[in-house]
């Protein structure tokens, strides 16, 4: 079940380049995959209250995010690639957070 999925690949972008309309994802979606190490969701919104990724994420690709900042629940401790082209990202996180150094 949920517990083999390492991965995640939704593109919601057509061959063309232009975004397609962005579709609704609900965030607690993701909160029963401890084990996904890639997560690539371009051209989606996640809704919903959960904002916790799981702690073992290492690749977080999110092209088109329709955000402002990255919600405080994002621990990206763990993050060696993080993707946010063609996002409306202006800062990363409101207020201070901190990325453990290995």
């Amino acid at each position: 079940g949920t517990q083999r999925i390492e991965g995640i690949i939704l593109n919601l972008q057509e061959n063309g380049g232009a975004a397609m309309a962005k579709k609704n994802i609900q965030s607690q979606a993701f909160s029963a995959l401890h084990n996904l190490r890639l997560l690539r969701i371009n051209y989606v919104s996640l809704i919903g209250r959960s904002k916790i990724l799981p702690s073992k994420l290492k690749w977080l690709e999110w092209h088109g995010c329709p955000l402002k900042s990255l919600p405080q629940g994002f621990k990206l401790n763990n993050v060696v690639v993080l993707d946010l082209s063609d996002s409306h990202i202006t800062h990363v996180w409101k207020g201070p957070s901190f990325c453990r150094r290995k």
